[in-house]
């Protein structure tokens, strides 16, 4: 659906006057009913506005606080049920107010010695395969994580009883406190936090129901279990907003969303770059309705509607892969996916300490999450843009050349975006600038290391650049290599280069020198180069 009309820069509740509340403000497109909470409504007022008197000014026609979100400055107000859109246009109409929306559901979206990585059912895919497609059990030669970058699981709930999650939630929260059989045990949120971070490499384990357990994608991650959505998948966005604020209070470096629904709302867009804003990666899961047969089962009202979080700003939107590297026939495709992970099919950890398998975009997202992880365990200095970057430049590409509305990036590689985020080559850029009248060559020295891992690099000058030579072109970090430069016969102007250092056998896990030169009518004496940009990691 469109968004609703809105500008929020507000701290508290504006304080409304029955005058104003006459006249109705309409969203840009209708809201179906059963999409959002009865009976409550979400505020956020102008500066200066007073929440005290919106109690007294509302309280007899059934209006009244019952919750804040203090960080992000909304109310939740419970309103008469049945009235809540048209509660929605009042609000909206106040010039007091910034924004005002129901209170939308969301759905979510469903080398170790572990037996069920290193085995293989009988349609010969490995059990885990979804590691394997990846390129894990590569990337756990370099890192197996750190629990100095925390996963954030806001879902039903983690079910840390479980061996293969024993020790590692380190934060727990619930806005739902369900009082029922199923509360606290949460399947989904059990599986997605298995995906993500299940201890690993501990198959004598003698308490596994099944013999051997699964390997988690990050085995050193630790968890913040946020539990926001009851047993029945159901999360409403005051839930959803506060437990990813909290998140973030609370040491997440990384948030995994892995639900969703049509509706946009600027309170969880809000709540997402409060997040952003602290340096946390937010990843998503794209949303399970891509497929006419059963768009109906996922909660969706049209077949591959954009569903948010992940179409909001700020966030990772990840698809879902199928084990023969097709997208799955559930996934969302649109402009908002960055990147493909599997998500058909996957086995992780249950409740009760168990094993199941399910799918869904869902079970994507916490792979991303998990080599989030992974990065910063080899380069804690970089941003989360940074991360994300890393991630979706060394993804496998499986659509069309360049991002496409399937696959984003392409799929997932961990060893890739592992080995890119170690590789430092500096400078990353070497303006020259020459006299026409020299002819003599200019060198300089550009350093490539390794934040850990010795890698066999190579350096590729870009086609249409012969003035341009490396040398040598080849060698393991920590090592150098000389640019040079020979002007020869070309004319008063500006050239532009590049340099690619890749490592050996991983194309994608590479890094560029950019080396621009001018010839100039000038007479002086510059042999050096003119302008250097240093990286440590180049990012």
């Amino acid at each position: 659906m469109g968004k609703l009309r809105s500008a929020f820069t507000a701290i508290t509740l504006a304080a409304l006057t029955l005058s104003v509340l006459a006249v109705p403000v309409l969203a840009e497109e209708p809201v179906q009913q059963g999409r959002f909470v009865p009976g409550r409504v979400l505020v956020k007022s102008r500066e200066g506005a007073q929440a005290a008197s919106v109690v007294s000014t509302l309280a007899s026609q059934g209006v009244q606080v019952i919750d804040t979100i203090p960080r992000l400055g909304y109310s939740v107000l419970s309103v008469p049920a049945g009235s809540e859109l048209e509660w929605t246009d009042r609000l909206t109409a106040n010039p007091g107010i910034e924004h005002a929306e129901p209170d939308f559901i969301r759905s979510i979206l469903r080398v170790p010695d572990d037996w069920f990585f290193n085995n293989k059912k009988s349609d010969g895919y490995y059990w885990q395969w979804n590691l394997h497609a990846i390129n894990a059990a590569e990337a756990w030669d370099i890192t197996t994580g750190t629990p100095n970058a925390p996963i954030a699981i806001v879902d039903t709930g983690v079910d840390d009883r479980h061996d293969d999650l024993k020790g590692k939630v380190v934060f727990r929260a619930d806005f739902v406190n369900e009082e029922n059989l199923w509360d606290g045990l949460g399947f989904h949120g059990t599986h997605v936090a298995g995906i993500a971070a299940a201890n690993t490499n501990n198959a004598s384990n003698p308490s596994f129901v099944r013999a051997g357990g699964v390997a988690g994608a990050s085995w050193n991650a630790t968890l913040l279990s946020i539990k926001v959505a009851d047993h029945f998948g159901k999360a409403k966005d005051s839930d959803a907003v506060a437990g990813i604020v909290l998140a973030a209070d609370s040491g997440a470096r990384i948030i995994n969303l892995s639900f969703g629904g049509e509706d946009y709302s600027q309170v969880l867009q809000d709540a997402i770059n409060y997040a952003h804003g602290l340096g946390i990666l937010v990843v998503s899961a794209a949303g399970n309705c891509a497929d006419p047969l059963t768009y109906l089962q996922n909660d969706c009202h049209t077949v591959n509607p954009p569903i948010y979080p992940a179409a909001d700003q700020n966030v990772l939107a990840v698809a879902a892969t199928s084990s023969d590297n097709q997208r799955a026939v559930f996934s969302e495709h649109g402009s908002y996916v960055a990147i493909a992970a599997p998500g058909d099919r996957i086995v992780s950890t249950v409740p009760n300490m168990d094993f199941g398998t399910t799918g869904g975009t869902s079970m994507a997202s916490p792979h991303v999450a998990a080599v989030a992880n992974l990065i910063w365990a080899v380069n804690p200095s970089l941003t989360n843009v940074q991360v994300a970057n890393i991630i979706t430049s060394t993804a496998t590409e499986m659509g069309p050349p360049g991002r496409d509305i399937e696959f984003g990036h392409g799929l997932l590689n961990a060893q890739a975006a592992l080995t890119k985020a170690e590789l430092a080559v500096a400078p990353t850029q070497m303006g020259f600038m020459v006299p026409v009248t020299e002819t003599r060559s200019l060198t300089s020295t550009i350093a490539v290391s390794s934040l850990g891992t010795p890698f066999t690099w190579s350096a590729t000058v870009a086609p249409g650049a012969p003035w341009v030579t490396v040398n040598p072109s080849s060698g393991t970090t920590p090592g150098t290599t000389t640019l040079s430069i020979d002007r020869g016969s070309m004319g008063v102007g500006r050239y532009d280069a590049s340099v690619m250092f890749s490592v050996s056998g991983i194309d994608s896990a590479s890094q560029y020198v950019t080396v621009p030169l001018i010839v100039t009518n000038q007479v002086q004496s510059m042999f050096v180069p003119a302008v250097m940009k240093q990286s440590s990691a180049a990012w």
